[in-house]
């Protein structure tokens, strides 16, 4: 094949290639200004609880959000409501299994734009899987982003049922005692990731 036939083939290879410059963007999410919260109820009375251990991971880019791709990881034994008793029980057996399922997960599997919302905010909704318990379900979670004084919030809630992913079914199957309704919200602060500057040698 002509030399020159074979250059011009590899260039148009290249030009439909993604660009390594379009990939989204890495996020750092700062913890110490970012909440996992819960919210159900239990005969009748609101209980408010908090997972003080989780672990997102996110690339994202307004502009490719084809590439754009969501993880969280959720240490569910660090699930704390405030009081002793649903504290101590929420490990064990009847409810998250910590010993089994240490673990549960979101991880989004397409991500769309939903528009601009009325404070200012970009909403969008990433449709993705949840596993708890060894149970997976698709979700579709709706979120806000927001940038203010250079740090920008992701703001939004999904709501569950309990009972989807087994938890509780054998202490309280029809939800008569703990709501079969669970609302998971969260609100994080984060910032692109700063690319690691590489050492330079030490000159001779």
């Amino acid at each position: 094949m002509n030399p020159t036939l074979c250059l011009l083939s590899a260039l148009g290879v290249i030009s439909v290639l993604p660009s390594a410059a379009s990939a989204a963007t890495a996020w750092t999410v700062a913890p110490d200004a970012s909440h996992l919260t819960f919210e159900t109820s239990q005969s009748g009375r609101p209980i408010h609880g908090e997972f003080q251990k989780f672990t997102p991971t996110i690339t994202f880019d307004k502009a490719d959000l084809a590439g754009s791709h969501i993880k969280v990881d959720i240490d569910t034994s660090s699930a704390k409501t405030g009081d002793k008793t649903n504290d101590s029980s929420l490990p064990g057996k009847d409810w998250f299994q910590v010993a089994t399922f240490p673990r549960a997960t979101f991880e989004s599997t397409a991500i769309t734009d939903k528009g601009t919302a009325q404070d200012g905010g970009e909403n969008y909704e990433a449709a993705g899987k949840l596993t708890i318990l060894g149970v997976t379900r698709d979700v579709v979670l709706p979120f806000t982003l927001k940038t203010e004084n250079g740090a920008t919030r992701a703001t939004g809630s999904l709501a569950i049922k309990r009972l989807d992913y087994g938890m509780g079914a054998l202490i309280d199957p029809n939800g008569t005692m703990v709501s079969n309704d669970v609302t998971v919200t969260f609100d994080l602060s984060a910032s692109p990731t700063i690319p690691a500057v590489p050492a330079t040698p030490d000159k001779e």
